[in-house]
This record gives structure tokens, sequence and C-alpha cells, in this order.
């Protein structure tokens, strides 16, 4: 099932602003295949499902474009933002507005993200698991370059080349 592409208005304070993100809970960064995204929908939401791919595992990131009342999610907009950013930088250049985004249209292509670990790396082996999540999403052309913790001072031996 695909994602129903979308009119969306992102203001342009969530483009200047963003979200938050803590770079100490940050222990790896990897190269990501976006390999799916469908609608969700819950009591509290609704928006867009994204599932990424590192390594065999899957990983999946929500983007809330409703709040339950059926108004646009201010507050959850950054995510959306900062999901479109990493696949096409561009995308935002000319501003805020109302932008068409079909996101099914991104399916196939890489990003960088920030992942939380298990602490046993070993155990890693494409399966599921409540101790892993993506933190954040960025360009790939950032690999490397910056918002690097302590924790992840090895990125080099963890970055898979294209």
């Amino acid at each position: 099932m695909a994602a129903t592409p979308k009119t969306v208005d992102i203001p342009d304070e969530v483009l200047e602003g963003g979200g938050s993100y803590s770079a100490v809970e940050v222990d790896r960064e990897h190269i990501a295949t976006l390999v799916d995204v469908n609608d969700y929908a819950t009591e509290r939401s609704s928006g867009w499902k994204w599932t990424l791919e590192i390594k065999g595992a899957k990983f999946d990131t929500y983007t809330a474009l409703l709040d339950s009342s059926g108004k646009r999610h201010e507050k959850a907009l950054w995510k959306l933002v900062e999901i479109i950013e990493a696949l096409e930088p561009e995308f935002f250049k000319g501003g805020g507005g109302l932008s068409e985004l079909d996101p099914n249209l991104f399916v196939g292509q890489t990003v960088g993200a920030y992942v939380n670990w298990d602490k046993d790396e070993d155990k890693w082996d494409g399966k599921e698991t409540r101790y892993r999540e993506i933190k954040r999403v960025f360009p790939i052309a950032e690999i490397g370059a910056t918002y690097v913790t302590p924790a992840a001072a090895s990125v080099a031996e963890d970055v898979e080349p294209l």
C-alpha cells in the first residue's frame, strides 16, 4: 500500500526553527534506504509512516500531518521538513507555503541516519528490536561531516560505501 499524495502547508517558521535533537543520545550514523511510505492514522494524529532500511533491518519513523481534530499538526511538521530535506535538500529552497508532496516518489533513495543501537551490536541480525530507533535523518552528502558525538567517533568503520 502506498502513501496518498497530499498538499501540505509548511510555514516559514517551521523551516527556520526545525526540531531539536540530542547529540548525546545518538551513537551511530549510517546509510539508510527509504523502502516504503504508507498512510497512518491514530486517535491523536494522521500522516505518513516512512520505512527505512539499514543493513537489512527496517525502521519506521512517522510524520504527523494532521492532529486529532483534523487541523494541521504544526508542532510535528519539522519532522516532515527534516525527512524531505534529507531526501531532496533543495526542496524548500524557495521557502514555505503550499507544497504538493508525493512521498512515494522518494522510495529507493538513500539518506544518512543517526541511530540508537542495541548495547550488544552482535545481536543485530535484521530482526526488529525496541532498542533501535532512528533519531534523525539528513542528506547523504553529509555522512561523516558533522554532528558526530564521542560515541560515533568510529563512524568510518560503520558506514558502508554507496
